[in-house]
């Protein structure tokens, strides 16, 4: 649980870094390759 906390922490100082963008190209690529893999 404390792992999963002190990742979920990082990852928002992360995201804050960095900016919300490149995490949204990469769940929209993410989710047509799925896609195209699917049909």
């Amino acid at each position: 649980f404390v792992i999963a906390y002190l990742t979920i922490k990082w990852f928002i100082s992360f995201v804050e870094k960095i900016g919300m963008l490149p995490f949204v190209i990469y769940r929209l690529l993410l989710g047509v390759i799925i896609f195209l893999t699917i049909f």
